[in-house]
């Protein structure tokens, strides 16, 4: 029977880098990471132009993704990065669609929309490690202004095609951008991401191939991972929650606003120190509950 699982946004925290090797998979270790900032205003904060990487994140006009499976488990289906293939034994699927149900999230922020596919309705008990099984391509779209204090204060950037900018300042949109995730780090596969924090418990990220298995250091060719078809978020939540007899659904609430884009700008030993160079997606988290 067909049927519909809602979600709704809300704001969290999320993703950055650094790594661990287990036998033949390898994992960034987000646990000692610091929060990217946001950008405050619309605008890149000033001071930030001395940084090497993304600078600030803000909140997509246009953020898909595609969904293909979603779940509540007693245990970590990845054995806390240590595992290779997704082990679903103590798992219950509560939404699948194996074509994948593909949604603008931020098209809903503040509010729920649904997604097509199968709805199971999960059994009695308490769930530490909700996962989602998601597509490697996250379309972005938005706006910023270049960095505050700045002669590029004043210039509005947006998306473009292949995720660096188009400056909009006389008016006009940006363009979807396809931004693709292909690797957690460099130089080798890294195909697991661990330990962000989300403010509720923490989130793992794990780039497999369709049945589920994790990608090897060696799948890898020009700078990316081989063979990723799909990207399973696992969440650890400090609070576990409980499904009982009058849960009337399980609602997977998405965190975008101020996290779904992420900024980059000219340094300070640039030509142009403060003008955004690149716009393109960044990590999101999600928290859940179950409704009574």
């Amino acid at each position: 029977m067909r049927k519909l699982v809602t979600y709704s946004l809300a704001f969290l925290a999320s993703l950055t880098l650094s790594s661990t090797v287990y036998a033949g998979v390898s994992n960034y270790d987000a646990s000692s990471d610091g929060a990217m900032p946001a950008c405050a205003n619309g605008a890149v904060p000033a001071g930030t132009n001395l940084l090497s990487d993304a600078v600030c994140r803000t909140t997509p006009t246009v953020f898909k993704v595609t969904i293909y499976e979603m779940g509540l488990c007693t245990a970590h289906p990845f054995a806390n990065g240590t595992g290779v293939t997704m082990d679903k034994s103590t798992c219950s699927v509560v939404f699948s669609n194996t074509a994948g149900s593909t949604a603008d999230i931020a098209s809903s922020i503040g509010g729920e929309d649904a997604l097509e596919g199968d709805s199971f309705p999960p059994p009695e008990g308490t769930f530490k490690y909700p996962y989602a099984i998601m597509g490697t391509s996250f379309t972005v779209n938005t706006k910023v202004k270049g960095e505050v204090g700045t002669a590029f204060a004043t210039k509005t950037y947006a998306t473009a095609a292949d995720g660096t900018f188009t400056d909009v300042t006389a008016g006009g949109s940006g363009v979807d951008f396809a931004s693709p995730l292909n690797n957690f780090g460099g130089g080798k596969c890294v195909s697991g991401y661990i330990k962000g924090s989300t403010g509720v418990g923490t989130i793992d990220g794990y780039l497999t191939n369709t049945a589920l298995v994790r990608r090897d250091d060696a799948d890898f060719a020009g700078g990316i991972c081989t063979g990723q078809t799909r990207l399973v978020g696992v969440f650890d939540l400090s609070n576990p929650f409980t499904i009982t007899p009058n849960t009337r659904m399980v609602k997977f609430n998405f965190v975008l606003t101020d996290y779904g884009v992420q900024v980059e700008v000219d340094e300070d030993t640039d030509a142009n120190p403060g003008k955004v160079k690149m716009i393109s997606s960044a990590p999101f988290s999600a928290y859940f509950e179950a409704v009574e």
